[in-house]
Order: structure tokens, then C-alpha cells, then sequence
């Protein structure tokens, strides 16, 4: 019995004295020589705490309380420096938090690697990290490494000397959504990530998520090199590529290595962030990717639908449609507007909301201008197909000028134009013919405008001559004006050239601006959509109805642009008033453009304040070079004058119509060579300008003349008229509501109607701002009329001819011919024009 009592009392006096161990100093025997990893000895840290400056508060509090703990069990140990501290830097640390800085390798870890739900605890030399996912995290590894591996608890009161394993290693990183990844039979851990680090379209962005994403989803953290730097590793290549096609986007091992690449570089992200959901954010634990594999979406086409348009003809889709443009422009990808939405866009209002004026009616910018609104700027080959766009002039708003003269489309160039003034010395005369002015031969060359050229590095501009202080086109009649400016558009190669197709048709005295646009837009291609315009309506409180045009459809300032296939209707046009248009088609400052294979519009004319008919057209051109049309109709009978149109220009030189059947061709204000063929005119060809007019197998029906130069601009015609195999048909007049020709027929037709300048003295003596011409040459070839009298030109008598007028009168012909024609048609009808009549048609 005595001995069992002994036994126990001795089994209790060793369970105290190790309990007093514990409470007295815990870490390892003092007794025991020290082994492993020696973080405390002789109550000395033989260790730095360091935190990671990217560690959270938690983390950081946490650093500081372990200091403190140290401190109240007798350990001498420094306070906690920060990573950034790079100079305090020694051979044993305990470091604190993830993505720590300014330390060996091996010795930081991401917050992304380790998940929100990772930890770690690592002897990487005499250093040890401890870190977490989170900050709050961070600080429970922590503890847990003080509890476990310094084997410190609460009731601790003294700690002489510590150690741990030199191998220690405890990582328990996140369970991720990707439990194993490999390319080629190799796991994702022996590739890098590798590109051009100078390609913006992929670095660093998009390589520095799909790091981020392996990291979150695999738990494996890949290294970035650049394309050209060498290592023994597989790669994973992100790289924008040549390839096209309607795939676009491809994924595909080659070598061992993936490849990632896109041939659109402004939407590598597009196909990118499909390929991502597609194959790592599909639920898969294993991705494998075969040494044959290949993955590829197409980026090459957007629809409105991606923007935001419903497509329903109801509400406005305009800014998705801009939106949509502007996009593809920057992409250079293609437009199917028809996606899974509706084919019907509705286009109301184009200016953004803003702040009402005084009146709170109108949207303002915050100085109460009204917004002008935007123009949905195309840059890329686009087809419409069978969409359908109604464009609604009625909206609330649209009648304040800057919005109602905004386009809907604009084919907006490459090249802006460069504009210099006077102040640069260009005051030096141009003159535009020779002695002999029926040759017509402009000057050949600007020497003084080479050096400009050449610092804008172009072979090709189209240049625009003003001279401010002479006017020209000083329009005379009902709608009398002031005019405008001179203005000559020219084709300049960069030695200053001047082409030959374009010559300078004025004499410049001086030269007040010169504007230069390069030419080489690349061509694109714009077809298909079916517009309709709702007209817009009268109101009287907008003030007198005058020749404020609205101008809703497309504007083409790009050069080498082609529309086709397009269909435009106007819709519920009043028949008491409304506004004039200007053009559903507008070339302004382009070259070498074509219209073909459309159908058009011819619009209903209305009178301005004065009474007044105003000139309503649905294609216009101004101050442009090498226009062409092909294959145009249009709505509304081409022979009822109750509808306007369908064409007019401006300051255009080489215009040329093709199988066009149309009501009106309106070539004034500068027009420098007109070609016609294989057409249909139904009540106007007016002509005003120079150069060559070519007209051949073309028919004229309604009016007693086939050509007029119109007399509010001086009758004017500087150059040479050409016709063959044409007809004019001579009606009065067409009833629309009949559907037939009405009235008896002309008794006498005129080739040329060339009489305005002579009908009144009025006429005669205003200055238009240059001299006015009859056509100088006349060429006749198998012209017919259904006219029993036929003329070259009407009346004109001699007083037109008088030298002595501003001008030095109306300048005479100099030569008329005709062939294949039975009788050679009286050169005027007139007796009392003895000049004109001394000019006897010549058959040859």
C-alpha cells in the first residue's frame, strides 16, 4: 500500500513539473541543445517581424501584437519593420502577409494564389512566411504558427528559447474550380506566358488577366516574358495575327505551345472573354488541351442588337446605332444590322438631353445653344441588307438649324482638310485659259504650292482655290442673292501638278485660302437598307418658310466611296407646306465616289414666303470631283412637275449618269464636265458652268427644250456640248392626277435654251461675277424631237451681244455641227438675232 502511494505521488509530481514547463516557458527544453530553424535562444529573437506593405490592418495589428506577446515572455526582439524597409534586410525574418517586396525569391506569395480560403506557413532559408488569403486570415495563420510551431499559449509566462524544422511547410491553398490544367500532355506549372510586351492590343491587360484568372481558378501562378525572351519552358503566346477571315479569333496548340491570337487587335478582348467562359469557366475540373487542338469564334461581325437597339421601329435607336459605328470604325469588323432583334430602327431624336432654354422647351448645353446633335460616322464597309430605318423629321426640336441640317450617316474621310490663309503669301494670280479660250486649257501647275505638299506626304490632293474678295454666282431673279465666294476645285499631284481633268476654270486675281484634302481614303462600300423619312411639318410659329432645308440621310465627304442598293422613300408629305430637302444623299469634298443600282425619292415642291417654289432634291453634290451614278430611279412619276428633284450640284466637276431614270438633273454653280448616257430625263437637265457636256441614247419628255442654262445665273455655258442619238419629246405638260400627258404638244423645241440672259434688260445688266458664255461648240449627232420645229437655240436677239454690258456681253458660239440628220435645225428662230444667225449649222 505504502509503495502505491509513492508511486502516485510521484506520477503527480511529474504531471506539475511539466505542467510548470509549460506555464513557465513553453518553445523547447532549455536543457536541450537547439536544432533546426533557431528563432529565439537565451530569450534573445534571433529574427526580424516583417510585414508585407500590401498586408491588410488585421495582418499589420496582428505583427504588432506578436511583438508584444514576445516582449511579455522576456524575448528581446525588435519592432516590426515594414517590407519597404529594403536596407534592414537580414538573414532571419519572420514575414507577415502576401505580395511581400524588396525580399529574395521564394519568399512572396499572392493573396490570389492562396484564395481567400488559403494559408500558409514555410522555412524558405532562415526565413519563415506566414500568410493568408485575407488579412484577417493572415492574422489566424499567424496564431496558429505561434500556438503549433512556437508552442506559445496563453498561459505562458516566459520563453528562453525557440526552434522549428527547417523543412516546415504547411500550405493549404483554396480548393479552385480548375483541379488540373495541361497543354500536350504537360501540366500548366511548366509553361510561362509570353508576348510582344510592346502590343498594346494584349499587354499588359489582357496577359495580366489571364495570369490573374490561372491563378484564381487553377492556383497556379505563371511567369510574363516577352516574345523574344529565351527560356526551356513551353509557352502560352498571346499575339494579334494577319489571319482573317470570319473566325477571327483563334485558340490553338501548336508545338506544344497554346497559342492565342486575333486578327481584329481592337477586339482580341471579345473573342478572348468568350473563350474564357467557354473553356475555363464552363464547370470543368479538368481542362485538357490536345496537342491537336483548336478553338475559334467569329469577332468580325457586330450587330445594333450588341449596342442596345431593340430594332422595333418604336423606339429610338439611333445612339446604339452611332455607338455601334463608332465601335467598328476603331476595329475595322463588319455591321450586320439584322441580329436577333427586330429589323425596324427608328431614328428620332440625334442630339443628347441637356438643359432647357428660357423658354423650357428646347435641350440646351448648359449655355442654352441648342445640341447639334450627332452624325453616325462610317469608316468601314457596311451592309444594311433588308433593314429598315425610319427617320422621323417630326420629332420635337428637330426644326432649330443645326439639327435639322445634321445628317443621320456620314462616309467621314481618312484625311482631313488643311486649310491655309493669306497670311502664308499666297496672293499670287492663277489664270485659268489661254488666249484661245476654245481650248479650255487651264493653267498647268501651282509652283509655290510643291513645298506644301510635301509636308503632307500624300501623291494625290484634291486642292480648293478661294479668292473671298471676288463673288461669284450672284444669282439674279426671285431669288436674288449675293453669291459666294470664288472658288475653283482642282486634282494636284505633290509636285504641284494640276490635272488635266480638272483645270482652273476662273482667273484668280489673289488668293485668300487654299484647302488641301489627300485623296487616298481607302474605299469602302455602303449598300442595302431600305429609309424612310417621315416629312417634316409645317409650323408658323418656326417663322417664314424659307430655304431652310432639312438635310436627314447620308453625307459623303469620304473619297473613293461607293453607295449602292439602297431604296429611300419620302413619307406624308402635306400637300400645302412644309420644308424643302437637301439632299437624302449628299457628296460634299469627295472624289472618286459612285451612287448605283438605288432608287430614290422625288420630293413634293413647296413655295417659300415669297411664293417662290424652293428646290426640294434627294441627291446633291458640291465642290466634289468624279461623281458617278448608275442604275437610278426613283419614286414619284420622273415627268409630274409636282415633285422636285431629283438632282443638283454645286462647284462639281466630271459628273457622269448612267441608266438613270430621273425628273430632274440641276448642274449649276460650276459644273465642269457632264456626262449622260443610256437615261431618262423627265422635265430638266439645267446646266450651268464649262467644260464638255456628253449626252448620248437619252430622252428628254416634258418641256420644249433639251438642255437649259439657267438665267438667274447668267445663262452661262463655257464650252463644248455634245449629243448623240437623243430625243426630246416635247409635252407641255404631264397631268399626275390622270397619269397621261395633258395639253397639245410644243409646236417649236429648242436644243439649248439659252435666251434667259436676252429675255430682259434686268438680266442683261447684272453682273453674275463673270462672263457668260453660250456653248462655243455645238455637236449634233442623230438628234430627234417628236417636235414639228426644231432649234439649236431660242430667241435671242442682238442686244444680248453687246460689248458694252458688265462683261462684255453674252459671248457667241463658234461653231455648230450635225450628222445623221435628214435637215440641219435653224440655228435660232429669232430674225432680230443677226450675230447668232450668222452661224449656219455644219454638217459633217
Amino acid at each position: 500500500m505504502r509503495n502505491k502511494l509513492i508511486r502516485l505521488l510521484l506520477l503527480i509530481m511529474l504531471i506539475s513539473f511539466s505542467l510548470c514547463l509549460v506555464a513557465c516557458g513553453g518553445g523547447d527544453d532549455p536543457d536541450e541543445p537547439l536544432t533546426g530553424l533557431v528563432l529565439v535562444e537565451d530569450g534573445k529573437a534571433k529574427f526580424k517581424v516583417v510585414t508585407s506593405s500590401r498586408a491588410g490592418s488585421a495582418a499589420i495589428r496582428a505583427a504588432g501584437d506578436f511583438v508584444t506577446r514576445l516582449r511579455e515572455l522576456g524575448v528581446e526582439v525588435d519592432d516590426v519593420i515594414s517590407d519597404k524597409s529594403a536596407e534592414d534586410v537580414t538573414d532571419c525574418e519572420i514575414i507577415i502577409g502576401t505580395d511581400v517586396r524588396n525580399r529574395p525569391d521564394g519568399l512572396s506569395i499572392s493573396s490570389l494564389e492562396l484564395g481567400e480560403s488559403g494559408y500558409i506557413i514555410k522555412a524558405v532559408g532562415s526565413r519563415i512566411l506566414i500568410a493568408g488569403g485575407t488579412s484577417k486570415l493572415t492574422k489566424s495563420t499567424l496564431d496558429k504558427f505561434i500556438k503549433e510551431h512556437l508552442r506559445i499559449d496563453d498561459a505562458a509566462t516566459e520563453l528562453k528559447n525557440a526552434s522549428v524544422s527547417e523543412t516546415l511547410n504547411v500550405y493549404a491553398p483554396t480548393k479552385r474550380p480548375i483541379e488540373s490544367l495541361k497543354i500536350a500532355g504537360r501540366d500548366i506549372s511548366k509553361f510561362v506566358i509570353s508576348c510582344d510586351q510592346s502590343d498594346d492590343a494584349v499587354y499588359p491587360n489582357m496577359v495580366g488577366d489571364f495570369k490573374k484568372m490561372l491563378l484564381e481558378d487553377a492556383g497556379v501562378n505563371l511567369s510574363i516574358i516577352d516574345s523574344d525572351e529565351s527560356t526551356d519552358l513551353k509557352r502560352i503566346i498571346f499575339r494579334t495575327t494577319s489571319y482573317a477571315g470570319t473566325d477571327g479569333f483563334r485558340v490553338r496548340v501548336a508545338n506544344d505551345n497554346l497559342i492565342i491570337e486575333c486578327s481584329y487587335p481592337k477586339v482580341f478582348y471579345d473573342g478572348y472573354d468568350k473563350f474564357i467562359s467557354d473553356v475555363f469557366k464552363s464547370g470543368k475540373k479538368d481542362v485538357y488541351f490536345s496537342s491537336s487542338y483548336i478553338y475559334t469564334t467569329n469577332v468580325s461581325t457586330v450587330t445594333y442588337g450588341d449596342f442596345g437597339a431593340l430594332g422595333d421601329g418604336k423606339n429610338n435607336d439611333f445612339f446604339a446605332i452611332y455607338n455601334a459605328h463608332v465601335k467598328v470604325n476603331d476595329t475595322k469588323q463588319k455591321i450586320n444590322p439584322v441580329g436577333k432583334e427586330g429589323n425596324v430602327f427608328y431614328i428620332g431624336k440625334t442630339w443628347e438631353d441637356g438643359v432647357t432654354n428660357e423658354d423650357g422647351i428646347l435641350d440646351c448645353n448648359a449655355n442654352g445653344v441648342p445640341h447639334t446633335g450627332k452624325i453616325i460616322p462610317i469608316k468601314t464597309d457596311v451592309n444594311f441588307g433588308d433593314a429598315t430605318f425610319i427617320i422621323d423629321d417630326t420629332v420635337p426640336g428637330i426644326h432649330v438649324q443645326t439639327r435639322r441640317q445634321r445628317n443621320i450617316f456620314a462616309l467621314v474621310r481618312d484625311n482631313e482638310i488643311v486649310k491655309y490663309s493669306n497670311e502664308f503669301g499666297f496672293g499670287k494670280q492663277i489664270s485659268s485659259l489661254t488666249d484661245n479660250p476654245t481650248l479650255f486649257v487651264g493653267a498647268t501647275e501651282i509652283p509655290w504650292l510643291k513645298s506644301v505638299l510635301a509636308e503632307l506626304s500624300h501623291d494625290e490632293y484634291m486642292v480648293t482655290l478661294v479668292n473671298e474678295n471676288h463673288p461669284d454666282f450672284i444669282r439674279y431673279g426671285s431669288n436674288e442673292d449675293d453669291g459666294g465666294a470664288r472658288r475653283d476645285v482642282l486634282i494636284v499631284d505633290k509636285n504641284g501638278r494640276i490635272s488635266s481633268d480638272t483645270p482652273v476654270i476662273f482667273d484668280f486675281e489673289q488668293i485668300t485660302e487654299i484647302q488641301i484634302l489627300a485623296v487616298d481614303d481607302s474605299p469602302i462600300t455602303v449598300e442595302g437598307g431600305i429609309f424612310k423619312n417621315i416629312c417634316a411639318l409645317y409650323d408658323p410659329s418656326y417663322g417664314a418658310v424659307n430655304y431652310d432645308s432639312y438635310q436627314r440621310g447620308f453625307l459623303v465627304q469620304r473619297s473613293n466611296s461607293t453607295i449602292k442598293n439602297i431604296d429611300h422613300e419620302m413619307l406624308d408629305e402635306p400637300d400645302d407646306q412644309s420644308y424643302p430637302y437637301y439632299g437624302f444623299v449628299a457628296f460634299n469634298s469627295t472624289y472618286n465616289s459612285t451612287l448605283s443600282d438605288s432608287k430614290l425619292c422625288g420630293h413634293r415642291v413647296y413655295a417659300n414666303y415669297k411664293g417662290v417654289s424652293m428646290g426640294s432634291y434627294d441627291l446633291t453634290m458640291n465642290t466634289s470631283i468624279n461623281i458617278y451614278f448608275k442604275n437610278i430611279t426613283q419614286y414619284r412619276d420622273i415627268k409630274d412637275s409636282k415633285y422636285w428633284g431629283l438632282s443638283a450640284s454645286n462647284r462639281t466637276k466630271n459628273m457622269r449618269f448612267d441608266n438613270v431614270k430621273i425628273s430632274r438633273i440641276d448642274a449649276h454653280c460650276g459644273l465642269w464636265n457632264l456626262d449622260i448616257k443610256n437615261s431618262e430625263i423627265g422635265f430638266a437637265i439645267n446646266v450651268i458652268g464649262g467644260g464638255v457636256v456628253n449626252i448620248e441614247n437619252t430622252t428628254k419628255l416634258v418641256g420644249n427644250s433639251f438642255i437649259d442654262l439657267r438665267r438667274d445665273y447668267g445663262a452661262t455655258f463655257n464650252g463644248t456640248v455634245n449629243l448623240k442619238d437623243c430625243h426630246l419629246e416635247g409635252y407641255s405638260k404631264w397631268n399626275s392626277l390622270n397619269g397621261e400627258f395633258s395639253g397639245a404638244r410644243n409646236t417649236k423645241a429648242y436644243v439649248i435654251n439659252a435666251n434667259y440672259y436676252s429675255t430682259s434688260k434686268k438680266y442683261r445688266e447684272w453682273d453674275f461675277g463673270y462672263t457668260c458664255y453660250m456653248p462655243s461648240n455645238v455637236n449634233l449627232d442623230n438628234f430627234t424631237t417628236s417636235v414639228a420645229n426644231l432649234y439649236v437655240f431660242n430667241d435671242v436677239n442682238d442686244a444680248a451681244f453687246d460689248t458694252s454690258l458688265p462683261n462684255g456681253g453674252y459671248q457667241l458660239p463658234k461653231k455648230i455641227t450635225y450628222k445623221n440628220m435628214a435637215n440641219a435645225p435653224a440655228v435660232c428662230q429669232s430674225s432680230s438675232c443677226t450675230k447668232l444667225l450668222a452661224i449656219i449649222p455644219e454638217a459633217k
